[in-house]
């Protein structure tokens, strides 16, 4: 994949690995498990990637709207599949913002849920 980003760090990967297990999110909230296949999903700040941290897995039709399978054709309601790609609104009024999903995320994996005062990360968590 091309991104704007630099290779993530030792911490992101390591984030990164431990995400997978949880799968789709925006499934999950709705009560669907999808876990694969999967895309990272970077949250944006001024129409930038903040960075690997700042991520997501989304299944293909959260992410870009472009592919439902029929397991969630018929699982997840009409309303309620709508693509980050789609839109802020569109996807928050379903899913809520996507730092709350974020924030969701990190709580489950046991990080800070807060974002940094700055986005520069300690290279090493403690």
């Amino acid at each position: 994949m091309k991104t704007s980003l630099p290779p993530p760090t030792k911490a992101e990967r390591e984030r990164i690995e431990a995400m997978k297990p949880l799968g789709c999110i925006p499934c999950s909230v709705v009560g669907v498990v999808w876990l694969y296949p999967l895309e990272l999903h970077h949250l944006l700040e001024g129409g930038r990637r903040m960075g690997h941290w700042f991520s997501i897995f989304c299944c293909r039709g959260h992410h870009q709207g472009d592919h439902w399978t029929l397991y969630q054709t018929l699982m997840i309601p009409a309303e309620a599949r709508v693509s980050i790609a789609s839109g802020s609104r569109a996807f928050a009024k379903v899913y809520g913002s996507e730092l709350d999903l974020w924030r969701g995320v990190q709580r489950k994996l046991g990080l800070p849920a807060d974002l940094p005062a700055t986005k520069i990360l300690p290279r090493r968590l403690a």
